[in-house]
């Protein structure tokens, strides 16, 4: 879609930003809801140069759609604008998220790297996350992980129990229809749910498990243009 605008507007480095969907108890039979996974695919626009994203995940309502608080999205989308299209960088902390880059497994724990460093509610504070422990294609054990900051705002620390016979091969954080904020950037942003693979670097790319299933994808109606989108 934004390629279409900025051909459509002859203006190919035309500058675009976008909310990520705010946390809300969607519901639905999989788990986890398939919004998480929405949420994780909307990052993909970021591949492209001069986009922005605003997130809502820390000002949703977990029984109501639509937020009450449109105004911290707006601000952090506005800063992103006067940042990246007018070049006013005093506000580059006021918009722009902490998100994954990569993650390494050590001996015991799991190490996720974060760009930029993200910070904890207080110093060294611990909270408890998910973890997915996997064996095969599918991931079929949720392993309860300790989290906390590292590497001055860095890196999460993911401590977890991984069950005999299963190994680690991926891991998530705030994967979920009402994902729990811990972790902030130093302006008050908050660090973007992932589900990643171990060798996998970019924020907005799914695991084969998810991506290969056919409930992930969307159709296009009969005479659309374009290509099957997840």
């Amino acid at each position: 879609m934004i390629s279409a605008w900025r051909a459509a507007f002859h203006s190919p480095a035309l500058w675009f930003g976008f909310v990520q969907i705010a946390g809300y108890r969607y519901g639905g039979a999989s788990r986890p809801d398939p919004s998480a996974d929405l949420r994780q695919a909307q990052l993909a626009a970021l591949s492209l140069p001069n986009v922005g994203v605003s997130t809502a995940i820390d000002t949703g309502g977990r029984t109501g759609i639509h937020p009450p608080d449109k105004q911290t999205p707006a601000r952090r989308l506005a800063a992103a604008a006067l940042d990246m299209r007018y070049g006013r960088r005093q506000f580059e902390a006021q918009h722009r998220p902490p998100l994954y880059s990569g993650q390494r497994l050590l001996r015991r724990p799991l190490l996720p790297t974060l760009l930029p460093a993200a910070a904890a509610p207080e110093e060294g504070g611990e909270s408890g996350g998910g973890d997915d422990a996997c064996s095969g294609k599918r991931c079929d054990v949720e392993a309860r992980a300790g989290l906390v900051a590292s590497d001055g705002g860095q890196t999460i620390l993911l401590r977890a129990s991984v069950p005999p016979g299963l190994e680690v091969v991926a891991s998530s954080y705030g994967r979920g229809s009402w994902p729990r904020t811990v972790f902030f950037s130093a302006g008050g942003v908050p660090v973007l749910p992932w589900y990643a693979t171990l060798n996998e670097t970019r924020p907005w790319v799914l695991p084969a498990s998810v991506a290969d299933d056919p409930a992930a994808h969307v159709e296009l109606p009969d005479g659309a243009e374009g290509e099957r989108v997840q």
